[in-house]
């Protein structure tokens, strides 16, 4: 394909008004066609830098590639998807319509001929403890997503997990640049059919941005409270990451502070089950909480309140119609009914909160070719509360030592919030001296309780 005139104005117009940033720009030419920007156009002039990228794809014969990669990078961007029709390189669906193809949502499914979910990946952060002392220690994180490990794995997941509890040079220890790091490679490798799972277990709150709007950010393990704003990591930095994959199929659940949005028919004839489940696709968040909220960790479950009733949800509690899968929409259920249910009888508030995009339900547990794996969940439940009955001496010591450190932890985030109120240089001193120490008798207790 060659370009004239007219058209390489057109298309210049449209990837700048689609990508108003260089950086994003940057991300198309990687991660769809595995190019280095840098290497097509230097500068800072991002005018002059579409001009030499149209024109290297034209010279090298992956002009119409750069047309439609583009528009899949940002599919709802008006003035590329203008110009893809009108060369031909994508159909509109209002045109399909009028031929008569297409009559439903269903149908619009069955005619992209899609296939089912070829592979399911699951990248999982969790974060218990932070460099910085302004941040409190968390209990149940790392037992979160080390949970969520083991079911998605028995379910078939290929899975990434990062937590605190690996060695600070593991690749897999959740650092701000690691976090990041491993994301990028899984979006990287996940191809079209696949279904991609992120769920992070850590702190989260809100920052202020120029505009004056609030964000959503995601701490890491090395995140430093004075730099908040440029080194955590933003809910949309996140979705966009993943949105940018290749697959088709994304879910993300937050089970953090301040992560939250803005706030029956008979499925046993195969075909429908096929049209609406299985060729699903789109976008699912689930959070654990409101922007405004606080995301709380259950003692007597050892768990987040949040990721507890996703783990209960996945082992099929959540398919209350006998389908012998469980979908997002069911999983949504669950965890939004068990955590009001959770928030009335301890009387507390954490509102969960959801937002899909796209069409049908995506599946997330596939039972239906091994129901012998859902009868032993349902017999020994991924969640199931740890026996704190426990009689032999090792043991006896081990929960004498989980409540020596729980008393630690309690002590240790009063500090944090009475250093955060006090003013006086030599006052505000011996508070911080006396959370070093009990950080290190935390550090010392946590390797007894792992021996």
């Amino acid at each position: 394909m060659k370009l004239n005139g007219q058209q390489y104005k057109q298309l210049t117009e449209a990837l700048l008004d689609a990508f108003p940033e260089q950086q994003r720009l940057a991300e198309l030419v990687q991660i769809q066609f595995e190019k280095n920007l840098n290497a097509i156009a230097m500068g800072s002039d991002l005018r002059a830098i579409v001009y030499k990228l149209i024109q290297a794809a034209q010279a090298q014969g992956w002009i119409d590639q750069l047309i439609v990669g583009a528009h899949e990078f940002n599919p709802n961007n008006e003035k590329l998807s203008v110009f893809a029709q009108e060369l031909n390189l994508v159909i509109p669906p209002s045109e399909l319509r009028a031929q008569g193809a297409l009559e439903s949502d269903r149908d619009l499914i069955a005619a992209k001929k899609q296939q089912g979910i070829k592979h399911r990946w699951a990248f999982l952060v969790g974060v218990n403890r932070y460099i910085d002392h302004n941040f409190g220690t968390l209990k149940f994180c790392v037992d979160d997503v080390l949970a969520l490990e083991k079911t998605l794995t028995q379910i078939g997941y290929t899975v990434v997990c990062l937590h605190d509890r690996l060695d600070r040079d593991d690749p897999l220890f959740p650092s701000r640049d690691n976090i990041e790091a491993k994301l990028i490679e899984i979006c990287n490798a996940v191809q079209r059919d696949d279904l991609f799972w992120v769920h992070f277990s850590c702190h989260g709150t809100l920052v202020e941005k120029a505009d004056n709007q609030k964000e959503a950010v995601l701490i890491a393990q090395d995140t430093r409270y004075s730099l908040l704003k440029q080194r955590a990591l933003s809910v949309n930095t996140v979705e966009q990451y993943i949105k940018n994959s290749k697959a088709r199929r994304l879910i993300l659940t937050l089970d953090a502070c301040h992560s939250g949005v803005e706030m029956g028919r008979d499925i046993t004839d195969p075909e429908f089950i096929h049209n609406v489940y299985e060729l699903a696709e789109g976008f699912a968040l689930i959070a654990a909480s409101t922007a405004q909220q606080v995301a709380f960790e259950w003692l007597e479950k050892q768990h987040g309140v949040f990721t507890y009733q996703l783990l209960e949800g996945l082992s099929g509690v959540a398919d209350r119609s006998g389908k012998n899968f469980v979908s997002v929409d069911d999983l949504k259920t669950h965890v939004l009914d068990g955590l009001r249910r959770w928030g009335l009888k301890n009387s507390r508030i954490q509102e969960p909160t959801a937002r899909t995009e796209g069409f049908g339900d995506m599946i997330l547990a596939d039972y239906r070719k091994n129901s012998d794996l859902r009868e032993n969940f349902s017999n020994h439940p991924p969640v199931e509360q740890k026996n704190t009955a426990m009689t032999s001496p090792k043991a006896l010591k081990k929960q004498a030592l989980q409540k020596q450190y729980d008393a630690l932890v309690n002590r240790y985030n009063k500090l944090t919030e009475q250093i955060m109120f006090t003013v006086n240089v030599s006052d505000r001193t011996q508070l911080e001296l006396q959370r070093d120490n009990i950080y290190q008798e935390m550090e010392e207790i946590e390797q007894q309780i792992q021996q």
